[in-house]
């Protein structure tokens, strides 16, 4: 236990280390986009005693993000008390580089969990702390939801990896901890209840014969993600503008936006180049058939990815269902605000890069340790009790035990 946590310690330090080499130029970076109404110029931000309006007015701030406004204003108290309110920006950009070193060492900690090898787990937190597509999370300040929503999303998926997957017997304390985990995220940034289908996810990937027991498990988030949800939309159309004509597409419109964001999105992902603030609206229109194509294309990576699980596993699969369950709220299907000058923008995919890193990480692990990509059955070898790039050993032997058990059943009867 001891030797963990200084091993959890290290990869905290190594990631603080390494993110502020890289953002040290973004410290004294000024307001970008809504920065300023959004921070400098809110009122509940400003207002020394505001702190009960943040969460009981759901029309003082554009959005309902009450855990990010609240930590805003915790700034500007802070800043105000230590007198340094003129570099306000520094500390907001120095707290997002201190949230985003804690998201790395949890992806760490949940690879290590997970089965991932040391280096397959370093490289996933590596991943996730340093790739192209996280600077806009990291470096703009109102983004500061992104990267604390991220937090506790990754806390809550701690939570349920050690409290439901780690072993046949359930954790009711750390189950718990990650239902509470998953509500200050919801609190922070709603865009994270998609946390609840990738918990599906993860149980049918790394759950072995159970995972349809602890799939069930995930439900409760869903109950907590649907409300937040329904109420999103509503802001979205009520209070900040959804409702005008220009967000009115046609369902086979929706189906081209989602299938353009969407392959762009895995383009961007897997080699980020070219990376833009944000990126130009795309034509939509639906009697143009190669317009369709993206969307033709993505479901044509999903189906392969399905029908060849036999060969290569559930790795592959399931980091795809993560991606777009992730993407989901940008996808086209919920009008958003923003959809009126952009269709997508690189923070939208702040989450993707946890289950893509995971999936490099656990491949390249596997391939250090001489084990088989992909978990693809060997005749050489024990059929795998999870079919994916790192099988965690908890589950194998768990599995193995119930398999026994079987079989002296059916020998007793």
């Amino acid at each position: 236990m001891h030797s963990r946590v200084v091993q959890n310690l290290m990869v905290f330090g190594i990631a603080a280390w390494m993110l502020l080499g890289v953002y040290s130029g973004a410290l004294n970076g000024g307001m970008l986009l809504d920065d300023d109404n959004l921070i400098y110029e809110s009122a509940v931000v400003r207002d020394p005693h505001a702190l009960p309006r943040i969460w009981m007015d759901v029309n003082a701030t554009t959005d309902y993000y009450p855990l990010t406004y609240t930590s805003w204003w915790l700034d500007l108290r802070l800043a105000e008390l230590f007198n340094i309110s003129d570099h306000f920006n520094v500390s907001i950009h120095l707290e997002n580089i201190v949230l985003q070193a804690i998201s790395c060492m949890l992806v760490w900690m949940i690879a290590r969990r997970l089965g991932i090898n040391a280096w397959g787990a370093a490289l996933a937190a590596g991943m996730f702390a340093l790739h192209p597509l996280q600077v806009e999370s990291v470096a703009w300040m109102s983004q500061r939801k992104n990267v604390l929503s991220g937090l506790f999303y990754l806390l809550s998926a701690y939570g349920f990896v050690r409290g439901v997957m780690e072993t046949d017997r359930f954790k009711p304390t750390l189950y718990s901890f990650a239902l509470g985990m998953f509500l200050c995220a919801l609190f922070a940034k709603p865009r994270v209840m998609t946390l609840a289908a990738s918990l599906i996810v993860l149980a049918w990937w790394k759950g072995g014969v159970l995972w349809k027991r602890r799939a069930a498990l995930a439900l409760p988030f869903l109950a907590l993600a649907a409300p937040m949800a329904w109420w999103t939309m509503h802001i979205q159309k009520t209070h900040v503008g959804t409702s005008l004509s220009i967000f009115n597409h046609t369902l086979p419109e929706r189906c081209v936006i989602a299938g353009k964001v969407l392959l762009f999105s895995l383009g961007k992902l897997v080699w980020p180049a070219d990376l833009s603030f944000a990126y130009h609206r795309w034509n939509i229109d639906t009697h143009v058939f190669v317009n369709w194509l993206p969307a033709i294309t993505c479901i044509a990576i999903l189906a392969s990815a399905w029908m060849a699980i036999r060969w290569i596993g559930r790795s592959v699969f399931a980091t795809l269902a993560h991606i777009v369950i992730s993407l989901s709220p940008s996808l086209g299907f919920i009008s958003i605000f923003w959809h009126r000058y952009y269709w997508t923008a690189d923070h939208e995919q702040y989450l993707n890069v946890i289950g893509f890193g995971l999936f490099i990480g656990g491949t390249i692990g596997a391939w250090m340790e001489g084990r088989q990509l992909f978990g693809v059955r060997n005749a050489n070898q024990i059929p795998p009790t999870i079919a994916s790039s790192a099988g965690s050993p908890r589950d194998r032997v768990s599995t193995s035990s119930t398999s026994r058990a079987r079989g002296k059943s059916k020998q007793t009867s």
